[in-house]
C-alpha cells in the first residue's frame, strides 16, 4: 500500500494546472490599482513635457528673429512692425518666411511679434492647444510677467 498513496499525491499535483479564479481576480486588481496610480502622474510629465517643447520652439522662433534683425541692422534697415505674423499663409512677407525657415518652423505652428527699432518688444508662439509668450523687459502688458509664460488655448488665430 505504501506504493499507492505516492501515484495519489503524484495524481493530484498534476491535476491541478494553472491559477484559481480567486488568484487571478486579486491579481488584476493589483494590476489595476498600479496602473489607476501610474496614469495621472505620467499624464502630468506629458503637459510638462509639452509645455517645454513649445517653449524651446518659441525660444527658437525669437532668436531667428533677432538674428533677421541683426542682418537688417547691420544694413542699416530699420525695423518696426505691429503685430507681424510669422507662418500665416494668408500674411507671410518676405521678413516672415526668413524667420520661418531660419526657426524651422513646423506646419501648424504660428507666431505674432511685435518689433521697435529692430527690438523685439513681444512674442506669442501657439503649437496646437499650447501657447509661449515672451515679453521683454519693460514691455509687459498689465497682469502679464516679463520673460516666458506658457498658457493652453487658442490665442493668436
Amino acid at each position: 500500500m505504501p506504493g499507492y498513496k505516492i501515484k495519489t499525491k503524484a495524481f493530484a499535483f498534476r491535476s491541478r494546472k494553472g491559477f484559481t479564479l480567486t488568484e487571478m481576480i486579486v491579481v488584476l486588481v493589483i494590476i489595476v490599482i498600479l496602473i489607476a496610480l501610474l496614469v495621472p502622474t505620467l499624464t502630468g510629465y506629458i503637459d510638462k513635457a509639452k509645455d517645454k517643447s513649445v517653449m524651446a520652439e518659441g525660444q527658437r522662433v525669437l532668436t531667428a528673429a533677432r538674428t533677421v534683425l541683426a542682418e537688417h541692422y547691420g544694413k542699416e534697415q530699420d525695423v518696426s512692425i505691429s503685430k507681424f505674423r510669422i507662418n500665416d499663409p494668408l500674411k507671410d512677407t518676405e521678413l516672415a518666411k526668413e524667420i520661418a525657415s531660419l526657426a524651422e518652423m513646423r506646419t501648424g505652428s504660428l507666431a505674432e511679434l511685435e518689433i521697435e527699432k529692430n527690438r523685439i518688444e513681444s512674442l506669442i508662439f501657439q503649437s496646437g492647444e499650447k501657447a509661449a509668450f515672451y515679453y521683454a523687459p519693460g514691455h509687459a502688458p498689465e497682469g502679464e510677467n516679463e520673460g516666458w509664460t506658457i498658457k493652453n488655448g487658442e490665442y493668436i488665430w
